[in-house]
């Protein structure tokens, strides 16, 4: 009788042991797959960050106030507004808008020039240039009006009214040059009106 327990006692032991073996082997399985998965989880989660930021072990995608906008016309094949890196000069205007046309004054505007937020750099042909000369009705810096000023390429009436605020503390205008002094007026924007303005008895 006590044989008989025994030999019931072990058959249920063995199959106990066999069962907790089982469920041991589940449950690391399952682990290991937990584990796998949280793996590629954390790697495709570190894939997408470095494709936001533009890495690629290169660095981060520029800010938005790393560019400036300015508005390409005139003598040029794609002219109209353009995004280009601070720093750029008009050279790069004139790339982003993809070249002079035939007919473009290609000496007319300074290309090493910087470029600033918010400007209108006009190209003009080589007729317009001969025209303007041989009319000669340039804008007298010492007698123009704010009205005259602002038909000029890139002056508006801020720039306009510093024009003239300069002029009357300074008593006019001694040379065209001297308008680099002015508030706002910087070379790239002196270099598109230059041919376009005067100061009597300059020339």
């Amino acid at each position: 009788m006590g044989i008989h327990n025994g030999s019931i006692f072990s058959r249920f032991g063995l199959r106990s042991l066999l069962g907790l073996c089982l469920v041991s082997l589940l449950l690391s399985a399952c682990a290991e797959q937990d584990e796998i998965v949280l793996e590629r989880a954390h790697s495709q989660q570190n894939t997408q960050k470095d494709t936001e930021e533009g890495t690629g072990g290169s660095g981060t995608v520029p800010e938005e106030e790393d560019y400036l906008y300015v508005h390409v016309c005139g003598a040029v094949k794609a002219p109209g507004l353009k995004k280009l890196p601070v720093g750029s000069r008009v050279w790069d205007a004139l790339e982003a808008a993809e070249g002079f046309i035939e007919e473009a004054d290609e000496d007319a505007i300074n290309l090493a020039a910087f470029v600033q937020d918010g400007e209108k750099i006009r190209f003009p042909t080589k007729e317009e240039r001969i025209l303007q000369e041989s009319r000669d009705d340039r804008i007298d810096l010492n007698a123009a009006d704010e009205e005259a000023l602002t038909s000029l390429p890139g002056i508006g009436s801020a720039k306009a009214a510093a024009i003239l605020k300069y002029r009357r503390e300074h008593n006019g205008f001694s040379s065209k040059e001297e308008l680099l002094q002015v508030p706002g007026i910087h070379q790239a924007l002196f270099e598109q009106i230059r041919e376009l303005v005067k100061v009597k008895d300059e020339g």
